[in-house]
């Protein structure tokens, strides 16, 4: 498809963004992407804004879909395009023969391509890349800033958690006799946080607001019709930059302080953790196995090991795996190669799977599955989705979940606290 790039000489981020929020308004279907001016670990970013939205051609496979990855291969084939979608962690059952559930009303996959995509690297200007002949008027609406979009408020909610602190505590205690018993090494344990009869929530406040309260390097909205996601992710899943794949897996979290010092502490706390390290480090080998899959043999390498990065409300502990994929391999297998993350899942990754489905009581759906994009030219970026709402607007629920690694070194409390740190990050949204 041919495109043309026309380059928004003058317009501020800010405007930008405002205007293309206002542009969505109406839209089935539509994905905008905001690093939030925050560089992603390592240094390693691409664009500072994406969007996308006006899809030309468009899939939506139901729950219990089946051959995903080989109909996304298909459709970057026919399109060889700017695709933009989002896989559910369901499509785990698509890789692994794994026990399934049937709650879950969130579809398997969405992907698209646009008729239009707005991008904004770091110190540049933004570029409308569109194939649509109304180019130029869609360019100088993008520009305007009486057309700026004005958040609505966001209304005072109250979740109710998928099942109790005790049965959380409990099942703690439970995976630790699995660790005990040589079934798994680690198991990331996650709970849902969900609210009834929500009616009239607009997915690009949500968004909005994440952006100003809570920003990540990889926050996200990907709505298709009923279907919203709302993150402020801080994580990648994996990139394909030219021949190199990067996977950044996160591990070990602690929560900020309001005084410089006691922050520092809080640093020198979670860098020298011995649960934490040892999460992190499990977690590498894991990613480093799943990314040799699809790299050439002995490329794959840890470019930085356990690295601490601040966030808002938390710091983290991120490493960063790379290697140089082979010849020959499509860059929708590598991606299917490490899916689902092991950051989301634990060690071993199939046995973690099936321990999953056995302690957490929902299917988790779009939860710590992923959203990105492909490029023209086969690169793509997928984050994981964390730290985010999950709308169901045909059902009025609105839904979220929180979740950390449990391991043999685990305490009860300090990971009944840390599932809470965050959680609370968002539900402070929705209250007084």
């Amino acid at each position: 498809m041919k495109r043309q790039a026309i380059v928004l000489k003058g317009v501020s981020k800010e405007t930008l963004v405002s205007n293309l929020l206002k542009r969505f308004e109406g839209q089935e279907t539509y994905a905008i992407y905001d690093s939030c001016k925050m560089t992603p670990a390592a240094g390693i970013g691409r664009f500072e804004l994406l969007a996308a939205w006006d899809p030309i051609d468009l899939i939506c496979l139901s729950p219990k879909s089946v051959n995903a990855f080989e109909i996304i291969k298909a459709f970057r084939d026919k399109h060889r395009d700017w695709v933009f979608c989002l896989l559910s962690y369901d499509l785990k059952n698509q890789v692994e023969k794994l026990p399934q559930r049937s709650d879950q009303e969130f579809p398997d996959l969405v992907i698209f391509v646009p008729k239009y995509v707005v991008s904004l690297v770091s110190g540049g200007e933004p570029v409308l890349h569109s194939s649509s002949d109304d180019a130029f008027e869609v360019m100088k609406s993008l520009k305007k800033a009486e057309s700026a979009f004005i958040d609505s408020d966001l209304p005072r909610l109250n979740f109710i958690a998928g099942f109790s602190d005790q049965a959380y505590l409990a099942k703690v205690e439970e995976i630790k006799d699995q660790i005990r018993e040589g079934n798994v090494y680690e198991m990331n344990l996650c709970r849902d946080y969900y609210c009834e009869n929500v009616v009239g929530l607009d997915a690009k406040s949500l968004f909005s607001q994440l952006v100003k309260q809570n920003p990540s390097p990889f926050t996200a909205c990907f709505v298709h019709k009923d279907y919203h996601l709302i993150s402020s992710s801080p994580e990648r899943f994996l990139m394909k930059e030219g021949e190199r794949l990067i996977s950044q897996p996160m591990k070990g979290t602690i929560k900020r302080e309001a005084m410089e010092n006691d922050d520092k502490v809080q640093v020198d706390k979670l860098r020298t953790s011995e649960k934490d390290l040892a999460e992190n480090i499990m977690i590498v080998d894991l990613v480093r196995n799943d990314l040799s899959r699809s790299c050439k043999a002995g490329t794959v390498k840890v470019e930085e090991l356990t690295g601490i990065y601040t966030y808002p409300f938390v710091h983290q502990m991120i490493s960063t795996v790379s290697g140089e994929i082979k010849e020959g391999v499509d860059p929708v297998d590598a991606l299917r190669n490490c899916f689902p993350m092991g950051s989301m899942t634990g060690t071993p990754k199939i046995a973690a799977m099936k321990l999953i489905e056995r302690f957490e009581v929902k299917s988790r759906g779009w939860y710590s599955g992923t959203t990105g994009y492909f490029m023209p030219n086969g690169d793509f970026d997928f984050n994981v989705n964390i730290r985010s709402f999950f709308y169901d607007r045909s059902q009025k629920q609105l839904f979220l979940w929180a979740g950390g690694a449990i391991t043999i070194d685990s305490e009860d409390k300090q990971e009944f606290d840390e599932i809470n740190l965050k959680a609370g990050a968002l539900l402070k949204l929705f209250k007084d």
